[in-house]
């Protein structure tokens, strides 16, 4: 067991990002899309329940500020349980309660499944937000996501990622690399290539695609992202 004071990683996506393990080519899901944050300053704590570490468990109650200062006097309550049944497979649910000004309060649930193999490894996630408005209904948004890597060779290997935008994402126009129509549901897919160059240095080209649903039956033309992600780990 763990315990963290200050500023630590939070239960968001600690676990689903470890397994994407790609984050130098593209953040998971709820980080992209701006459902929550990385880190927060609070109090932590994590750990398993057993001697083998089957069964884990990672909570926080933070500011909800992220890494910046304190803004309100709401706290953030976040926790996630998860469970390895058999060797290579991992379950988690998740949820939170950010208690934010005025009516604006936040709730995410999220279920999380991945099963790691020889030759490679699947992920999928799916994840719901409540977001109050004041004076007006609240905002219910969905997303999915699905991932899978496979080793292609000992230097090689192969990488694919759909999200399912089932509500329109809020936040879209604020990504600055990828922005998102904020308006319009959609799909994003990234192909890429992971080839070790070296021991430590990874070439990574790879590829996006945004596609949004008809609007009024006429199709919408795809955003295309092209790009080239070095990867040095020291």
């Amino acid at each position: 067991h763990q315990v963290f004071l200050g500023l630590s990683s939070t239960p968001t996506w600690d676990l689903v990002e470890g397994s994407w393990g790609y984050r130098a080519v593209e953040k998971t899901a709820l980080d992209l899309y701006k459902y929550g944050s990385s880190r927060d300053f609070g109090v932590a704590a994590k750990g398993t329940f057993d001697e083998a570490g089957r069964v884990g468990y990672h909570v926080m109650v933070g500011n909800g500020s992220g890494t910046k200062g304190e803004t309100n006097e709401g706290k953030k309550f976040m926790g996630a349980l998860s469970l390895r049944p058999v060797d290579g497979l991992v379950l988690q649910v998740y949820g939170d309660f950010d208690d934010r000004p005025g009516a604006t309060d936040r709730t995410t649930l999220q279920g999380f499944a991945a099963f790691e193999g020889e030759r490679g490894r699947l992920g999928v996630q799916y994840a719901h937000q409540t977001r109050e408005r004041e004076g007006e209904a609240d905002l219910e948004l969905d997303v999915a996501s699905v991932w899978g890597v496979v080793e292609l060779s000992e230097r090689v290997r192969a990488l694919a990622r759909w999200d399912r935008l089932i509500d329109p994402v809020p936040d879209g126009a604020k990504i600055s690399y990828v922005s998102l129509d904020p308006t319009d549901q959609g799909n994003f897919v990234l192909l890429g290539l992971d080839v070790a160059v070296a021991e430590r240095f990874h070439l990574i080209p790879n590829v996006e695609f945004v596609t949004y649903d008809e609007d009024d039956g006429t199709p919408r033309d795809a955003d295309v992202f092209l790009r080239t992600t070095f990867s040095i780990t020291f």
